[in-house]
Formats: C-alpha cells, structure tokens, sequence
C-alpha cells in the first residue's frame, strides 16, 4: 500500500474538548465509522487539516470526534473500543447510539480496511464501495455440504451511493482504483485461505469481506424512522490468507 505519511504539525493538533451537548451535533447528517484505533488514526488526521473547529468529546464513554471534511460537518466514532469488540455486535450497538444521540443523521459511513479476493485482480489500497451487503454473520453449519448463508443481503441505498461515488473524471493518487461491487460481512476475522474460499463459493460474486457493515445495516433496519442510509467505503489491507499479521 503507499506509504501514509503524517505531518507533525497537524499530528500535534489539539482538539476542543467541551463536554457533550446537543448544539455540538445540531444538524450534521453525516457519522464516520472507523472500527479500531488504526482506521480512526487517518480518519481523525483528515479532521485536523481542516480550518474549521476540530472538537473532541464523549457520549455516554464513547469517545467523539466533531470536524470538517471540506465543506461536511461530520461525526466519527469508533465500532469497536478494542480489537475483542470487533465485529457486527458493537458496531450494531454503537450505530443504534449514535443515531439516538445524533437524530439529525441521515448517512452512516463505516470506513477503515477489509480483504480483498483476487490479489490478480486487484491491490492492496484499491478502495471498494459496497452495493450490497451480504450478511454472513447468520448461516447453517448443517452435516457434509449443508452449509450455507442466512443472513439478509442489504443493498445499498442509490440516494447515499449517488453522494458518495467518486466524481466523473476523479482520479486517486498511486493508481489507487475505486469498485463497487458485493461485500461479504462476518461476525470473525478472517485470516483462513480454506474459510475465505467458503465464503467464495457461496457468494461468487464478492468482490472483498469485512466485519461491520451487517451490523450497522442491521441497526439502521430498526430504524426507519431516522430515514437513515448506510455504505462500507473501505481499504484493501490484506487478502485473507493466513499473511494479516506481516502485512498489517
């Protein structure tokens, strides 16, 4: 992946840190969901670029970031506390939070890293845009072949892929490319050729996995009347392979 780097200057940044009241969310319709500390790292280095007030505060102990992608006010807030939180439970009950504590939400992004499934086809950067959102966290685990996927498949809303798409003519640097296609979400970590393979064979189609977008569409079902969207805009960090740890 190209190499990230970071600025002293904006690194050293020092949020505001008023406590938590209505007025510092007033309006702002887009939440940003890193899973971990890693994803949240870029996310909130963005935030700090921006001349706008860059804010940082709590609801009810989850840590709160309120700032600026250019002309977007936006929420970030991390899915998982710890890397044994990972995964659609929390990111369901986080979402479920937020959207009672923000009701002016109307676009959940989940963002940070997910495997990709054809290392011949794609890179480790290239950036993947979920249409749907196949939900592996409910499957049967029946005798021999009596194997296969429960869960709902989610598609995405065109009203927040219409916003989030990349411009006509828009280019990422590095050679980065930008898909769209199906995602396969999952309740494990998935470092397993065998158990990728699984996956594969049942969703062909996949064009990479990750652990919270069955979640946060799950929070938001319960949700109609928030009218809230939800997509998984994410990174290649890895393939799935039994190689995560040397790559990350």
């Amino acid at each position: 992946p190209p190499e990230w780097l970071y600025h002293d200057e904006i690194v050293g940044c020092v949020p505001e840190t008023p406590d938590f009241h209505e007025d510092l969310v007033k309006d702002i319709e887009i939440l940003l969901m890193p899973a971990i500390e890693k994803e949240e790292e870029p996310v909130v280095y963005y935030l700090k670029q921006s001349s706008k007030k860059f804010i940082e505060t709590y609801i009810d102990g989850l840590r709160v970031y309120i700032g600026n992608y250019g002309k977007s006010k936006v929420v970030v807030v991390m899915t998982a506390l710890d890397k044994s939180r990972q995964g659609p439970i929390h990111a369901n009950a986080i979402t479920s939070k937020m959207l009672e504590k923000v009701p002016s939400i109307k676009y959940v992004v989940a963002v940070g890293v997910c495997f990709g499934m054809d290392p011949k086809k794609q890179n480790l950067g290239d950036v993947i845009i979920s249409g749907t959102i196949c939900d592996f966290t409910n499957k049967r685990e029946g005798l021999g072949e009596n194997e296969y996927q429960r869960g709902p498949q989610h598609q995405v809303k065109p009203a927040i892929t219409h916003k989030f798409r990349p411009p006509h003519g828009f280019k990422m640097p590095h050679n980065i490319t930008v898909s769209t296609g199906v995602l396969i979400s999952t309740c494990s970590l998935i470092d397993n050729p065998d158990i990728k393979k699984k996956l594969l064979d049942q969703k062909p189609d996949a064009i990479a996995g990750e652990m919270e977008g069955a979640g946060i569409m799950a929070a938001i079902d319960y949700a109609p009347e928030h009218g809230v969207s939800a997509i998984v805009i994410k990174g290649i960090g890895d393939w799935g392979d039994g190689d995560k740890k040397s790559i990350h």
